[in-house]
């Protein structure tokens, strides 16, 4: 077997790196219900914090050294800023309802869903984001809302997070 070597072929230097682009998207639809009803529903773009982008990197290496996202958590305070690490004020943080890669042609897109039910996590919510632990870790991202959103005691409140990588 004979192998054809190009002549015109450039080698690569020791600066040259072979970039490939990903672009991450993150958006929350925030639905609130009293007694079974929707009460209020809107969208709300946020946030891809610097950490949680290396996060994305480990977790596409082969061997990872960080937990995978499981918890989502509300906050009712200031606006962190264009790349947070924590919530400013924490409210209250719980398990993923779900965490789950759509199907067909939205297979880009990851859905996390996270349900306090009426009772739980009481407070005015200004503030949210994934994290990886349930306690402190790694904030995937980040929304801060332009209105506070009043969860009273009678009010389920869920956010659905949707992560698409372009």
């Amino acid at each position: 077997m004979k192998i054809n070597k190009t002549k015109n072929r450039k080698k690569p230097t020791k600066k040259q790196k072979l970039k490939v682009g990903y672009n991450t998207k993150f958006n929350v639809e925030v639905i609130l219900k009293r007694a079974g009803k929707v009460i209020d529903r809107f969208l709300k773009h946020n946030v891809s914090t610097t950490v949680g982008k290396y996060h994305i990197a480990d977790q596409l290496a082969e061997v990872h050294d960080e937990a995978e996202m499981g918890w989502m958590e509300t906050g009712s305070g200031a606006d962190a800023g264009a790349d947070p690490t924590a919530l400013t004020t924490a409210l209250s943080r719980l398990a993923l309802t779900s965490r789950e890669q759509q199907a067909g042609a939205s297979a880009d897109e990851v859905l996390y869903q996270c349900v306090w039910a009426a009772g739980v996590g009481t407070g005015t919510v200004t503030e949210a984001g994934i994290f990886n632990a349930s306690s402190a870790g790694i904030i995937l991202c980040y929304v801060h809302f332009d209105s506070a959103i009043p969860k009273v005691a009678d009010v389920e409140l869920t956010l659905k997070w949707t992560a698409t990588i372009s």
